[in-house]
């Protein structure tokens, strides 16, 4: 079918391509809460980053552990948001992904046991 300008025929496919190509029509993950998760993860890697400079410049285990103890309540703060929403997207990723970087993060940085409750965490949601 033609329209008057002859574009309609060639629009009509365009259009409908362009909505499959969107992911139109196709259901997407919840997204995951974008503050908290933020806030959650900017206090592990300020946690991280202090447990780093303690590891290096002063070998300070006690002030490891301390900054172990501190990243504990962010970390309980992104499980509570994994638990909340599993199947929930963080900037596309999913929280399990995120998480899990987490995870390999807090163990790089000498916060083991941050590690081992995040690891747990994805664990109780059927992710290692």
């Amino acid at each position: 079918m033609r329209g008057p300008s002859g574009w309609i025929s060639t629009a009509m496919p365009v259009t409908a391509l362009a909505a499959v190509a969107a992911g139109c029509g196709r259901p997407s993950s919840p997204t995951a809460p974008l503050t908290p998760v933020q806030d959650a993860l900017s206090s592990l890697s300020v946690a991280c980053g202090h447990a780093l400079e303690a590891r290096a410049i002063e070998h300070d285990r006690p002030a490891v552990a301390a900054q172990d103890r501190s990243a504990l309540a962010p970390a309980h703060r992104l499980i509570a948001l994994l638990h909340a929403g599993p199947s929930a997207t963080y900037l596309g990723e999913p929280m399990t992904e995120v998480v899990s970087v987490q995870v390999s993060a807090a163990r790089s940085c000498g916060l083991d046991r941050t590690a081992r409750r995040l690891a747990a965490a994805l664990r109780r949601e059927g992710r290692s």
